[in-house]
């Protein structure tokens, strides 16, 4: 029986937690403005919300009766920890294509906000892109993936690039702008931490 046991703690600490993606409300009923992260906790403002918008304009909106009250910029490892729940790796840092369709980039898109299709609908049908808190020289960094639909030929485009901050009109960018505290330890690890004192209990137990 205590094998039994062991086998079956250390089997569900192995398979880990998979994060599931939920658009509700933010302002108003059926807006679908927010993406929840049901692990991590946080919740994520449409990126088009901040479309086209420098820096500085969108952070002076944090405090206290502004228009992003309750939201911070998210760090670069929460941004790419949200585009791997849709299957992408944006840590790979230069931007990088390839030939192919990716359906976790629809999407993100229809979650997070189709910033790309904004720009330009008639090429990038499907496309996030948005800036981070993480600074870069003169300026953050922008992070995101998109679909090309050039003719024939599809491109999916990946990574990070630092956008100045000076520039006023940074199209198609948006902001990953996050609410709630920095993403906490998964639950795989505390479910590891319980598993140890069980099993140290039934040492006890034994002995």
């Amino acid at each position: 029986m205590k094998h039994f046991l062991i086998a079956l703690i250390l089997g569900a600490v192995s398979s880990g937690a998979s994060a599931e993606l939920l658009s509700t409300d933010w302002q108003t009923a059926s807006d679908d403005l927010i993406t929840q992260d049901t692990v991590t906790g946080l919740l994520w403002l449409d990126v088009s919300e901040t479309y086209g918008t420098p820096f500085d304009t969108v952070s002076a909106e944090f405090g206290t009766g502004g228009q992003f009250e309750g939201f911070r910029y998210a760090t670069d490892a929460e941004v790419e920890n949200l585009w791997s729940n849709f299957g992408i790796d944006l840590s790979a840092g230069a931007p990088t294509s390839v030939n192919n369709w990716d359906a976790g980039v629809e999407t993100a898109a229809g979650l997070l906000g189709n910033t790309w299709n904004t720009y330009a609908w008639w090429d990038y049908p499907f496309g996030v892109s948005g800036i981070t808190a993480t600074v870069n020289g003169t300026g953050h960094h922008a992070m995101g993936a998109y679909q090309t639909d050039w003719g024939s030929t599809t491109y999916e485009t990946v990574g990070t690039i630092t956008l100045s901050d000076s520039l006023s009109n940074i199209q198609p960018y948006g902001s990953y702008l996050v609410s709630g505290a920095t993403v906490p330890i998964p639950a795989a690890v505390w479910l590891f931490g319980s598993a140890l004192g069980l099993l140290g209990w039934m040492r006890r137990k034994t002995s």
